[in-house]
Formats: structure tokens, sequence, C-alpha cells
């Protein structure tokens, strides 16, 4: 009960299990966050980086004590999973406010005429966040732009505005819908 942060070095041998009242988180190896007041309607795991594994209570089964063994629902950097408490269903989603998992320096977020595959690519690999879209048909456009403070969502939004597209979130990755560029 309450709300922690925690830091755990990587022992494949021996799985740090995190039990809350709705909620059973296993990491091998990670840092993140877990909100789940008594009080509250729901309990929260946002996860920072390394992977971690949610299951519904009455899901966890001796099998995912296993050394090694993520089964359960894998979140990665800069995901949560929401659970309703009443009603335990793990709905899985981007923290409201990604942070850098990997330094890729401010020249690397420069780009002159870029395709914007790299950009895209370098946008997760800041993040850890993934990016789905349809490379043959955004296969002609390009961006050139500076990036910097900005956060991951205004990043993404000066991007897709530049290039006539939008975003949606599902599940914890970024679809990219675009009619292309010519």
């Amino acid at each position: 009960e309450g709300a922690c942060f925690f830091s755990v070095t990587k022992n494949p041998s021996q799985p740090f299990i995190v039990y809350t009242k709705s909620i059973v988180t296993k990491v091998l190896g990670t840092s993140f966050r877990i909100k789940a007041y008594p009080e509250d309607k729901e309990a929260k795991i946002e996860v920072r980086t390394g992977k971690v594994s949610v299951y519904k209570k009455e899901d966890f089964k001796k099998e995912a004590l296993l050394p090694g063994k993520l089964g359960g629902l894998v979140l990665l950097p800069n995901q949560q999973v929401t659970c309703n408490t009443a009603n335990p269903v793990l709905l899985k989603s981007l923290i409201s406010e990604p942070v850098a998992v990997q330094n890729v320096g401010e020249e690397n977020m420069s780009f002159i005429a870029a395709p914007i595959n790299t950009v895209f690519k370098k946008l997760e690999q800041q993040y850890g966040i993934q990016i789905i879209y349809d490379e043959e048909v955004m296969s002609e456009c390009t961006i050139t732009a500076s990036f910097g403070t900005e956060s991951y969502y205004q990043k993404l939004n000066l991007i897709c505005k530049s290039i006539n597209s939008r975003y949606e979130i599902i599940e914890g990755s970024v679809i990219i819908y675009s009619d292309g560029c010519k």
C-alpha cells in the first residue's frame, strides 16, 4: 500500500516481486514507480528504465516466479499500466511526461531535409517508445528541424504538423497516420 520508487539491480536468478491489492509486478532489473493507496480506485505502475511484467493478482501463478521469465503484460520505459481495483483490468499506456532514456545529444536531434524514418528512429532511440507508421506511404517525407529541450509530445506534435500527419497513442506505442508527402 502507498507509493514507492524502486531501482532494482538485475539478477535473473532472483526476481524482485511487488504485491499490491490487485496486481503483482515482477522485475528483473529496472527502475519503476508503483502507486497503490488503499483509498484510490486504481493502482498504477510506471516504468523508467528496463522491463517489468505486470499481472492481475489472480493471474499470477507459480511459473511466473521462474528465473528469467517475463510474462503477463510487459512494460518498457515510459510505459505505464493502470488497474481499477474494483474490476481488475490492466490498461497499458504511455506515462504523461515521457523522459529520455538515452541521451542522443542535441547535435543528433538536428535534421536538414532528413527522411522521416531517420527522425522517428532517433526519437525512438531517445525515449524508448515504439513509433509505428507506414514506411512506404511516408517514404518521401522529410523534415528540417532542430530539437532541444522540448517535451516528447512537443517534438511529436511539431514533427507531425510539419509532415501533415497525426498520431494516436495505443497501448504504449505511437501510431502515425499520414497520406504521405509529395
